[in-house]
C-alpha cells in the first residue's frame, strides 16, 4: 500500500494551507467507516477519512457525497464538540501514520477552547480518537480497553498516548549510512512498496529528496491494481500517469470511494437476493421431500382394489388383511375391510390431487430461486442507474425500502448499445426492467431477439430485418458476456423474431418462452476488446 508514513507526511504538508483555517460546517458518515467534514475556508469542500481497514486513508475533495442520516454514538459525539469549530492546526505525528488535527471551538459558557483529533492509519488498528486540549480522551471510534500491538488504552477519561516505535529514526531528519536494508524496521514511514524502491535505487536519501521536493502524484496501473505514491517509482519499470497532487489524489480515491459506495449498493441488494434465495430453496426441499413421499401412492389404489375385490377370501391376521403370502395389506383392525378400501381410496384420491399442486408450487420455487440468481448476475455488469433500476424492482415486490421523494415523472430507460461492422444498432438489457423495456416496448416485432439458452442473462436485440453473419455472431456474443455463461464455452444462444418472444406464465420480471427459434454456439468474449 502506498498511503505509508512519509507519503502522508508529505501529503499533510501539501494540505496546510487548504485546511488550517477552515471552520467545520458539518460532519457525516457515508458508512460506519467513512466520515466526511464538510469544511469552509473561502470555499467549501470535503475532508475523508477512511477507516476501513486495509482501505485506511485521508482525502479532500469538492464533489457532492451522500451522507447516511443514521447518526452512530461517535459521529454524535464529533458532532457535540466540534462542529462549527475552527481547524488550526494540521500535522503529522514523527512520520507515522497519525494524523492530530488542532481545533478551536467554543464551550458553553463562550470561552474558547482546544480539542484534538487524531486519525491513526494503521491498517486493522486504524481509529479516530478525540481529545481535550491535555489529551485525554472525550472519546473513540474503537474504545479499546488493552491493545498489545499498540501499547494504548483507548477509552474516555485516558490519557492519550501515541503508538511510536523509539528504536525507529525519521529520515527527514537522520539518514544513517550504516543501515541499507531492513528500513521498515529501522525508519519512520517506509511502507514495502517504497522499501523495494529504496533497494531499487541503493540510496534511501535519493527518495528522501525526491519527496521533499515533489508536487505530483505517479500512477501506475499493474494488472488489476494500480500503484501510486509522490515518487516515481522505477522498480516498477512500467510507464507512469501523472498528476498534480490534489488531481492525483482524487482521482486514485475517488475510484476507491465510489468502489466503496457502489459496493455497499451491491451488498445491500445481494444480501435480500440471498436472503430469498435460502428462503424459496427451504422451502424447495420441503415441497421435494413431501413429492417424494407420495411416490408410493399408487399402492393405496392398488390396496383399496385388492381389499374390495378379496374381502371374503382372505383372512385378518392381527393388523394385516392376508390374501396369499405375497399380499399382506395393512388395515385398520377396528373397521370393515370394506371401510378400509374406501380409506385406502381416499388417501389415494387426496394425494393424487395434491401432487399437481406440489409440482406447481415446486416450479414457482425454481423460478423463484432462479430469479433472484440472476439478479445477483447483473450485479456483475450494473452500473449506478441499472443499480437503482433494481432496487426499484425489488421494492415492487414489497424486498428493498427506497426513499420517497414523491410523484417523479418516468425515468428514462438507457440500454446499452453497440454497434455491428455494417451498422446495425444491437441494445442489450442489463436488468429485468431494462430487459422488459427492450423486448415488449422499444423492440419493433419484426427485430430478432437473443438470448442464452437455459441460463439467465440480458436480453438482446438487433435492430433489423436482415442479418449477415457478423452481426449475429456479435449479438450472439453479448446474450453470452451478459449472462451467467459468460466464463462458459461453446454457450448455446437462441434467437428468434421478437413477436415469437411472450411473457414467461410465472409473470416473473424479465422472464420469457420464445418459439420458431435457431440456435447458435459461441465462446464469449469482452466487447470491449
Amino acid at each position: 500500500m502506498a498511503f505509508d508514513g512519509l507519503f502522508l507526511r508529505h501529503f499533510v504538508d501539501l494540505l496546510k494551507t487548504k485546511i488550517i483555517g477552515s471552520r467545520i460546517n458539518s460532519i457525516g458518515q457515508i458508512d460506519n467507516n467513512y466520515f466526511i467534514f464538510s469544511l469552509w475556508n473561502n470555499t467549501s469542500f470535503n475532508f475523508i477519512s477512511s477507516l476501513e481497514p486495509g482501505n485506511c486513508y485521508i482525502n479532500i475533495d469538492n464533489s457532492k457525497v451522500n451522507v447516511n442520516k443514521e447518526y452512530s454514538h461517535f459521529l454524535n459525539i464529533l458532532k457535540t464538540h466540534i462542529s462549527k469549530g475552527e481547524i488550526i492546526d494540521f500535522n503529522i505525528i514523527n512520520n507515522d501514520r497519525i494524523i492530530e488535527i488542532k481545533i478551536k471551538t467554543i464551550n458553553e459558557i463562550n470561552d474558547e477552547i482546544i480539542k484534538h483529533l487524531y486519525i491513526e492509519l494503521l491498517g486493522k488498528f486504524t481509529n479516530m480518537i478525540l481529545t481535550k486540549d491535555d489529551l485525554s480522551i472525550i472519546d473513540a471510534f474503537k474504545r479499546i480497553s488493552s491493545n498489545e500491538k499498540t501499547k494504548q488504552i483507548i477509552l474516555p477519561g485516558f490519557k492519550y498516548t501515541f503508538p511510536l516505535n523509539p528504536l525507529k529514526k525519521d529520515p527527514y531528519i537522520e539518514i544513517d549510512d550504516e543501515i541499507t536494508s531492513n528500513y521498515i524496521q529501522n525508519y519512520y514511514g517506509v511502507s514495502p512498496l517504497l522499501e523495494r524502491e529504496i533497494i531499487y535505487r541503493k540510496n534511501i536519501e535519493s527518495v528522501i529528496n525526491d519527496l521533499k521536493n515533489s508536487k505530483k502524484v505517479y500512477i501506475y496501473k499493474l494488472d488489476n491494481k494500480m500503484e501510486y505514491h509522490f515518487i516515481p517509482l522505477y522498480h516498477l519499470k512500467e510507464e507512469p500517469t501523472t498528476f498534480d497532487y490534489l488531481e492525483g489524489i482524487k482521482y486514485f480515491y475517488n475510484e476507491k470511494l465510489n468502489h466503496h459506495i457502489f459496493k455497499q449498493k451491491t451488498n445491500a441488494i445481494s444480501q435480500v437476493c440471498n436472503q430469498q434465495i435460502a428462503k424459496h430453496k427451504k422451502t424447495l426441499a420441503k415441497l421435494l421431500i413431501e413429492l417424494d413421499s407420495y411416490k408410493d401412492n399408487y399402492l393405496n389404489q392398488e390396496y383399496g382394489n385388492l381389499l374390495f375385490t378379496y374381502y371374503d377370501l382372505g383372512e385378518i391376521q392381527g393388523d394385516y388383511f392376508v390374501i396369499d403370502e405375497e399380499n399382506k395389506i395393512p388395515i385398520d383392525s377396528n373397521i370393515s375391510i370394506s371401510e378400509n378400501a374406501k380409506r385406502y381410496f381416499k388417501i389415494y384420491t387426496k394425494n393424487q390431487k395434491s401432487i399437481p399442486y406440489l409440482n406447481e408450487y415446486i416450479e414457482k420455487s425454481k423460478h423463484q430461486i432462479e430469479y433472484f440468481e440472476n439478479i445477483l448476475d447483473e450485479l456483475t455488469y450494473s452500473n449506478d442507474e441499472s443499480i437503482e433500476q433494481i432496487k426499484e424492482e425489488l421494492a415492487s415486490l414489497g424486498l428493498f425500502k427506497v426513499q420517497n421523494k414523491g410523484k417523479k415523472a418516468k425515468r428514462k430507460i438507457n440500454l446499452l448499445t453497440f454497434t455491428s461492422k455494417n451498422g446495425t444498432l444491437i441494445s442489450v438489457g442489463r436488468n429485468n426492467i431494462q430487459n422488459e423495456y427492450l423486448t415488449f416496448e422499444y423492440a419493433k416485432f419484426y427485430e430478432t431477439f437473443f438470448h442464452v439458452k437455459d441460463y439467465s442473462g440480458a436480453h438482446v436485440v438487433v435492430h433489423s430485418q436482415s442479418l449477415d453473419e457478423d452481426t449475429i455472431r456479435m449479438a450472439a456474443n453479448l446474450a453470452a458476456y451478459y449472462s451467467k455463461a459468460k466464463y462458459s464455452s461453446s454457450v448455446p444462444i437462441d434467437y428468434t423474431q421478437v413477436k415469437n418472444v411472450k411473457k414467461h406464465p410465472s409473470n416473473l420480471p424479465g422472464k420469457v418462452l420464445i418459439k420458431n427459434f435457431k440456435t447458435i454456439y459461441i465462446d464469449p468474449y469482452d466487447p470491449a476488446k
